[in-house]
């Protein structure tokens, strides 16, 4: 159930983007900037996602390595603004170091495995949605997320997601899995390490056509977590979050990085 906002005004500062029905705006309330998402499609399936999506929000906003939600109506979301940007920007400016990829990849696991914990599988990890902090992993845009307690949105069969960090059962419209938020984490590790996703032509390898995939990037330690993960068939992969992680620190030992 959606709760009502109190009347302090929403003073917009920046339009950050307007597409699919949803405006997104850096603006100033109750005296500190945030992120106002708003819907402004009519279309009932972009509402009921949009009502999902602030729902979702609010039940995972506690943790730490998720981006709060600070109040939301029928309308708009409210999250905190997070300044430091996100993962995109800093790929752009080139690889992370290892023990830097480590720590991300550390954060996105917590965020995630407390999704997961709760029936909730993002099913949209990418750089774009995951916010800097001071060195802190912030998960955001639950929009497209499976909740395994409410009813279905999109129909069977249904693509949703991104296609360089969608895994191929997901491109097959399968979306109650959490091993996809799995892989996609492995992609967005590759990708942190390699400077690329390891698929050049994602629509090739998730329609079976083509299975090429760049050079596992340095180091050969982490290379098991990585084949793991970027597996085809989900059971291949980590089977949880938890598990997810138990593969990247036996790497980190090897490493010998410090936790």
């Amino acid at each position: 159930m959606f709760s009502r906002l109190l009347h302090e005004r929403i003073r917009p500062v920046e339009v950050l983007q307007e597409r699919l029905g949803t405006r997104v705006e850096r603006a100033v309330w109750r005296g500190e900037q945030v992120l106002v998402k708003t819907l402004t499609s009519d279309d009932p399936e972009m509402i009921m996602r949009f009502q999902r999506e602030g729902d979702i929000a609010a039940r995972l906003s506690t943790h730490p390595n998720i981006v709060p939600l600070l109040g939301h109506t029928r309308t708009q979301l409210i999250y905190r603004f997070i300044e430091g940007g996100d993962l995109r920007c800093k790929f752009e400016r080139g690889v992370l170091e290892v023990r830097e990829a480590v720590d991300l990849m550390r954060g996105l696991m917590a965020a995630i495995g407390h999704a997961h914990a709760r029936g909730i599988t993002h099913l949209d990890l990418k750089p774009e949605n995951i916010l800097l902090e001071g060195g802190r992993v912030r998960v955001t845009d639950f929009g497209l997320s499976h909740d395994r307690a409410a009813p279905r949105i999109t129909r069977l069969g249904e693509r949703f997601g991104t296609p360089h960090y969608m895994p191929p059962e997901q491109y097959k419209g399968v979306r109650n899995d959490p091993r996809s938020d799995l892989y996609s984490a492995g992609v967005i590790l590759f990708e942190a390490l390699a400077g690329t996703p390891p698929y050049r032509d994602p629509f090739s390898w998730l329609a079976g056509i083509r299975d090429e995939r760049v050079p596992l990037p340095h180091p050969q330690a982490l290379h098991p977590l990585l084949e793991m993960a970027l597996a085809r068939d989900p059971a291949r992969r980590p089977s949880s979050a938890i598990a997810f992680l138990i593969e990247l620190e036996r790497a980190a030992e090897q490493l010998r990085l410090d936790g």
